[in-house]
């Protein structure tokens, strides 16, 4: 099975980046950045080099923090003691400011004024309740939701698998397709023994066009674990007891298209409610 992901955002339109992963041990990383939409960034001699992969994550970039130049373009890749990971995210933190300083304190040196490189390098340190040889990505994943509520929508990749996470608010949008044949992909009966991989978008609309059909999404405070052994749910960060959940109003009416899903519903239908 081929595990394959991705964040595809319609307003990215500054820069686009794709990391890859072989999935063997060790893992060889392959990075593409460039300015622009996708098809100009990447030229199709650029896209021969992702063959022969079985993972990767990819980001579009609109920017809310941090200028529009490409070393704040994502997916942002940093090596730990247990070897790389690769981080795209979206959204924007709403302590980050005071989390560029904790992070400096560790003596880590932020190399972008993106909040993007904050998040990996928070990911990159070790938490209190991991032990020091042992990489324990949820127990990281964990600790980085205790340090800042919202907002994110992230996709972390390390080695042969790759974490889906949304923040506990479920303030940004975060979706899961399967890849079926071609011949199953309209059918209403095709199940899950007819998926061929995974991929994961900000936005449903777009697995359609690289033969995936919509599954869920990941649930506010959800992470997911996908791998070559499937989709797994390992755990769902609770938020603070009381406080309602935050999805951003503007993916409906300035971001999302009108064919994609967000909180169960079709855009263009929750749109008409609202008007």
């Amino acid at each position: 099975m081929s595990c394959t992901c991705c964040v595809d955002l319609p307003q990215g339109q500054e820069s686009a980046g794709i990391v890859t992963s072989t999935g063997t041990n060790p893992p060889i990383y392959t990075t593409l950045k460039g300015m622009g939409l996708v098809n100009t960034a990447f030229k199709p001699e650029d896209l021969l080099k992702l063959r022969n992969v079985n993972l990767g994550i990819g980001h579009t970039r609109y920017s809310t923090t941090g200028i529009s130049e490409l070393q704040n373009c994502q997916p942002f890749v940093v090596d730990t003691l247990h070897g790389k990971i690769a981080v795209a995210h979206n959204g924007e933190l709403v302590n980050a400011s005071a989390l560029r300083k904790k992070v400096m304190r560790h003596g880590v040196g932020l190399s972008t004024s993106s909040d993007s490189e904050i998040i990996t390098q928070l990911l990159a340190l070790t938490p209190p309740m991991e032990e020091l040889d042992t990489p324990d990505w949820v127990a990281r994943i964990k600790n980085l939701m205790s340090e800042t509520p919202t907002s994110y929508s992230l996709l972390v990749m390390y080695k042969d698998v790759i974490y889906a996470v949304r923040d506990p608010y479920g303030n940004r949008p975060l979706s899961i397709g399967r890849l079926v044949p071609i011949s199953r992909l309209h059918s209403s009966g095709a199940g899950e023994a007819d998926t061929e991989g995974w991929v994961v978008s900000s936005e449903s609309c777009s697995f359609q066009s690289i033969g995936a059909k919509y599954y869920r999404e990941v649930q506010p405070g959800e992470i997911v674990q996908i791998s070559k052994n499937g989709l797994k749910s390992l755990s769902v960060v609770p938020r603070p007891e009381g406080d309602p959940p935050a999805f951003c109003i503007f993916e409906y009416v300035y971001f999302a298209r009108p064919d994609s899903i967000f909180e169960g519903k079709f855009t263009m239908f929750t749109i008409v409610f609202m008007f």
